[in-house]
């Protein structure tokens, strides 16, 4: 067995659009996709055939996740195979990089199986989260660039005249985005699990080339 350590829901849903755009058959029903990220038993999250997925809910569990899967019977950490390890890089990239490096170096250490990183947006050094890597390959390229030179900064400015501040603008604009879409998701794992947003998704976009990487190394 493969198995994907997710940050969150959001990150089990990219997968699950991802590999429903690339045809793979895939166990769980949209309607049951909810299950991915309440179960904590990886040996019954199969996505697809040899593929399975656990729900760490923050990259800041990562150590503590690998450590229980670490100390689990050992008939269920012969099973697997190759492990891959799917976070945000948020404000530093360098910082999130060698946490899951050193955790990667642990797993082969422990486990003797190859691991696999990517670390979003892009893997390539760039800060930022899964919600850059969404709107990076959306086909609406026009929208969010008026949402990016226009919208955003108008609204930047009339909540800071109030006194506030946006603490994300990545979701903020995320937010934004996909409240302009049908349905209205401005929540990452919802705009992930539609038929009509995921079409407006790119995955044969050259931003996502290290991401089908990973996926090549693990399904």
């Amino acid at each position: 067995m493969n198995l994907i350590l997710c940050e969150g829901s959001g990150e089990i849903a990219f997968i699950y659009s991802y590999l429903k755009t690339k045809g793979y058959h895939i166990k769980f029903k949209k309607s049951e996709l909810y299950k991915l990220s309440k179960i904590k038993k990886y040996m019954e999250n199969e996505i697809a055939d040899n593929l399975f997925l656990l729900d760490m809910e923050g990259n800041g569990n990562l150590e503590k996740v690998v450590k229980k899967i670490l100390r689990s019977p050992l008939e269920e950490r012969e099973l697997i195979k190759k492990i891959g390890i799917f976070i945000d890089a948020e404000n530093n990239f360098s910082e999130t990089y060698n946490r899951a490096k050193n955790v990667a170096e642990n797993i082969k250490e422990q486990l003797g199986v190859e691991v696999y990183l990517y670390i979003s947006p892009y893997n390539n050094e760039e800060n930022g989260m899964l919600e850059n890597l969404i709107m990076g390959i959306s086909k609406d390229k026009d929208l969010l660039s008026f949402i990016e030179e226009r919208t955003f900064p108008e609204l930047f400015s009339k909540v800071e005249e109030q006194g506030e501040k946006i603490k994300n603008p990545t979701k903020a604009k995320f937010m934004i985005y996909g409240a302009t879409q049908n349905p209205m998701n401005g929540v990452a794992y919802l705009f992930l699990t539609e038929d009509d947003t995921i079409e407006k998704l790119d995955f044969n976009s050259e931003k996502i080339e290290k991401f089908t990487e990973f996926m090549n190394h693990l399904i």
